[in-house]
């Protein structure tokens, strides 16, 4: 009978799985720290490029703002000498009203662009903008004061569509006046010997009345309204420039 010996393998000493143990420790520490690095490098470059096209629309808010203020500083300024002749109660001829009446109409509608922070209020994309202040003051100027802005355009509409339109489609023969020709007002063609239909004293206050309201809401917006809102788009476009770096 043959007697076969067993071979015994060696323990490994403790030691052995202490380093086993430290280095499969240390790669996923590592591999969690690079996974952590590079989300967090993605995340840093979307909030840049989230800030740079935040930046851009600032850029155009600042400058429709502008414009729309020009246009409108320009028919406050027509309105104001052509009030000055309402209130002295001068008798026009109907050629020359329909014309006053024709100048003075006009219509304004806001710009600005909110593209990109309503994309990232609605994606959860805000948590990008890391300064508490920028973010709040981003989502003051979005949430808060563009609203009011809206509001303020809508009830000056209102009165132009409601009041001083159906007034002219009464009054005045919307044919020849050509009342939506794009013409500043001293440079506008119309035909001579124009006729203001169905006039009364009453009617020329009622116009006159509907003019004021109108142009009230208009110089609010204006003097106001717009000058507030570019003061706080300006200051935005600084602390985004400042933030990130931008040019």
């Amino acid at each position: 009978m043959e007697i076969h010996a067993h071979s015994h393998t060696p323990r490994k000493k403790w030691a052995h799985y202490f380093w086993e143990f430290l280095m499969l420790f240390l790669a996923v520490t590592l591999g969690f720290f690079v996974e952590n690095q590079r989300e967090h490098y993605i995340e840093h470059q979307r909030e840049k490029k989230y800030a740079a096209q935040l930046y851009n629309e600032l850029k155009f808010d600042t400058l429709a703002f502008s414009e729309v203020s020009i246009a409108m500083q320009r028919q406050l300024t027509y309105y104001d000498s052509v009030g000055l002749l309402f209130q002295q109660q001068v008798s026009f001829s109907d050629d020359e009203f329909v014309r006053i009446a024709r100048n003075l109409l006009e219509s304004y509608n806001p710009w600005n662009i909110s593209t990109t922070f309503n994309q990232m209020k609605s994606s959860g994309s805000l948590r990008y903008i890391r300064n508490t202040d920028l973010s709040n003051a981003l989502s003051d100027y979005y949430d808060t004061h563009i609203p009011k802005l809206l509001t303020f355009f809508e009830y000056i509409n209102e009165k132009l569509h409601t009041q001083i339109e159906p007034f002219f489609a009464k009054h005045f023969d919307l044919s020849v006046t050509k009342f939506y020709v794009v013409d500043k007002p001293d440079t506008l063609s119309l035909p001579p010997n124009l006729r203001y239909y169905d006039r009364t004293e009453n009617s020329d206050l009622l116009i006159k009345n509907y003019f004021k309201l109108y142009f009230n809401g208009v110089h609010f917006i204006c003097h106001d309204v717009l000058s507030y809102l570019k003061e706080r788009a300006t200051e935005l476009l600084k602390e985004l420039k400042k933030e990130y770096h931008l040019k």
